[in-house]
């Protein structure tokens, strides 16, 4: 309970991601997929999947790597090209 009282009063990681995307230009879908990826994988919920289950949940992870390394080149101001692991075909984008 204290814990979301806390909260109340600051804006979640989750929430700051958002912001994040929207101030970079960023599809707001990496969040989207951080979060289901936590989720399932603090509870361990995906044990069964098939393959196409198996093929999204892949892509998923690449946008969430993706998104990390653009809030890492952000930290280190880093500019310059990158592989857009989010996108298909992993083309070359511009930070």
């Amino acid at each position: 309970l204290q814990g979301s009282l806390g909260n109340f009063k600051t804006k979640s990681p989750k929430r700051i991601m958002f912001e994040i995307c929207e101030e970079k230009g960023l599809t707001d879908t990496l969040v989207k997929d951080w979060s289901d990826m936590r989720n399932k994988s603090a509870h361990a919920s995906d044990v069964n999947l098939n393959k196409a289950e198996s093929e999204e949940h892949f892509m998923r992870y690449q946008r969430c790597l993706y998104f990390f390394y653009r809030l890492m080149f952000d930290i280190i101001e880093y500019r310059g090209n990158c592989i857009d692991y989010s996108a298909d075909n992993l083309p070359d984008t511009a930070v």
